[in-house]
């Protein structure tokens, strides 16, 4: 399962991806989403939904609520 998180830069999102990196139960870390990505992180992360990779099979969230909308329109 491809996973995209969202809120990856922050203490939540960087624990599922340590997880998904592993491998847990067959997953797979494809992207994240995060405001305050840096460029370092271990997978292609972007700063909007709107740069990020959309072939995902499952989106985690852990970003601020203000990130609601933006979260359900790349979802749908």
């Amino acid at each position: 399962m491809k996973i995209l998180v969202s809120g990856l830069c922050g203490f939540m999102g960087k624990e599922v991806a340590k997880l998904a990196l592993a491998g847990y139960r067959g997953s797979e870390l494809a992207a994240g989403v995060d405001a305050f990505a840096t460029g370092a992180e271990e997978v292609p992360c972007a700063k909007t939904f709107a740069d990020a990779d959309k072939d995902v099979d499952c989106i985690v969230d852990f970003s601020h609520h203000s990130c609601t909308n933006d979260l359900l329109a790349f979802a749908t």
